[in-house]
């Protein structure tokens, strides 16, 4: 937990200064902190090795909401990287499966298309684990955000 310390001295005149740009000032070190964690989930990506095509490490983003920030992956995949996919559901397309074989397995175009039906039916019948990349990556996340709303204050305290 970040702490700002005020000499009891100034302590009134700075609630003063602080009071009527509380909220803007911590909306602006939410919107930065957010920028900051799309790089954290990058790396967090990264370690986490998913990537295939890179569209999921490239699809990390922030954006300004009416109450701060939020950070959020525009891939259509990004949860079922995140959480999984339960077992027992539909197989996911076999085409697309077929077109991973061959980028991650080294596959001709055939023999993804061979091989695709039988991985298709097993993520099917067995799901697939999450990655959890952002729920790991969730202590620096807070940090990151709880930094810039530190920043923002103390810069908004020191130059009114």
């Amino acid at each position: 937990m970040a702490t700002i310390k005020v000499p009891m001295n100034k302590f009134a005149e700075q609630a003063r200064r602080l009071a009527a740009d509380f909220i803007p000032t911590v909306k602006r070190g939410m919107v930065s902190g957010a920028a900051r964690c799309v790089v954290i989930m990058q790396e967090a990506t990264r370690t986490a090795k998913v990537f295939d095509t890179g569209y999921y490490l490239r699809a990390w983003q922030s954006a300004p909401t009416d109450t701060g920030a939020r950070i959020f992956n525009v891939s259509p995949y990004a949860g079922i990287i995140e959480l999984g996919r339960r077992a027992g559901a539909r197989m996911p397309p076999v085409q697309v499966i077929a077109k991973w074989l061959q980028r991650a397995r080294g596959l001709s175009r055939k023999e993804a298309e061979a091989a695709a039906f039988g991985v298709a039916r097993s993520i099917a019948k067995r799901g697939i684990a999450g990655k959890l990349v952002m729920n790991n990556a969730l202590p620096r996340l807070i940090a990151a955000v709880e930094d810039e709303i530190l920043r923002e204050l103390e810069a908004k305290l020191a130059h009114p």
